[in-house]
């Protein structure tokens, strides 16, 4: 059994979306599996071939694995453990995922799976890994199991998960790799809308240095009560429009916009605001796609709008140009 789940990028509203405001976010076509197929053995085998990391769980251990991390979530939660201390492996909130399958879905102790997990998706780089990964194996167990699972039970369980990895969770990335397309996401609700054939590409400018949970978590420091959110709204509200109604120009100026609101509530390191200054010289517009870094010098993916091909600039910076198209699917068996 193969399920596949994409990737994502924010095409504007990140961090905004934290605090009730829209993002607009798309699928992309770059992806992520989970192929399961019946072990040798009596455990549940996870393979995370992207982690180099393979780990086995008799059923009794992956339930006290769960437990574990539960308890640990329940501190972090009450300030008594930090972010990076949720988790010792990514393989641990796999093996939650399962459990909470089994349980949900009243699948047996005795059904032993062995699971292999890899994905195209760069790694803590803003473009929706984790909940692809996650999705990819949810989708993949109904499908194995024969579960009648509905897509509303799948993105619960893809939230869950993504709590895990990140402290809190918007919703935006589990939803957007489950259904596909490009979607207006607010309060855990979704408009879709059409996606359009526009000049856009990425570069992924290495791994932030800070996590999602911990860059999201000093901003919160800073700013959950600032008015700084509703310029983002705006923004935001702003490019829908243009991108709708294919206006390069418009979408243009309110990708810059956004950049400079990012770059306010410091998530922008230094080497990157100078990478995106040059972007603007040779009138296009960039910005990151993602939670970007409090600190280091990487940002993960930025998304750049241009008319004319970004390649040379940013060999210049030394970052791989790649141009990405809208994925109208979301995840399924393959």
């Amino acid at each position: 059994m193969r399920a596949i789940a994409p990737g994502k990028i924010i095409l504007s509203g990140e961090h905004a979306v934290v605090y009730g405001n829209s993002a607009l976010v798309m699928a992309i076509n770059l992806f992520s599996e989970t192929v399961i197929k019946k072990p040798d053995d009596n455990l549940i085998s996870i393979h995370l071939t992207d982690f180099n990391d393979s780990v086995s769980f008799s059923f009794s251990e992956l339930r006290d694995k769960s437990r574990k991390l539960k308890k640990n979530y329940d501190l972090f939660v009450n300030g008594r453990l930090g972010i990076r201390h949720l988790v010792d492996s990514p393989a641990d909130v796999f093996a939650y995922l399962i459990f909470h399958f089994f349980q949900k879905f009243a699948v047996g102790p005795e059904n032993n799976i062995d699971l292999t997990v890899k994905s195209d998706l760069p790694v803590h780089c803003g473009m929706g890994s984790s909940a692809s990964t996650i999705i990819s194996l949810l989708i993949g167990l109904a499908g194995y199991f024969s579960v009648k699972a509905n897509s509303d039970q799948i993105y619960e369980l893809g939230l869950e998960g993504e709590k895990f990895l990140h402290g809190f969770s918007s919703g935006v990335d589990p939803y957007v790799v489950l259904y596909g397309g490009l979607n207006r996401f607010q309060k855990k609700k979704a408009e879709q809308l059409q996606i359009q054939d526009i000049p856009l590409y990425i570069v992924n400018t290495g791994p932030p240095e800070a996590s999602t949970g911990e860059s999201v978590e000093k901003v919160a420091g800073n700013f959950s009560k600032n008015q700084i959110w509703t310029d983002f709204q705006t923004v935001t509200d702003e490019f829908e429009k243009a991108y709708c109604e294919r206006k390069l120009d418009m979408m243009i100026q309110c990708v810059r916009e956004n950049h400079k609101l990012l770059s306010h509530i410091g998530v922008v390191p230094p080497a990157i605001r100078d990478f995106i200054s040059g972007i603007e010289r040779h009138g296009g517009a960039a910005k990151i796609s993602g939670a970007g870094s409090v600190r280091g010098q990487n940002a993960g993916v930025v998304m750049i709008i241009s008319e004319d091909n970004p390649k040379t600039i940013c060999e210049k910076y030394g970052y791989e140009l790649f141009a990405v198209t809208g994925e109208p699917e979301g995840a399924r068996i393959v």
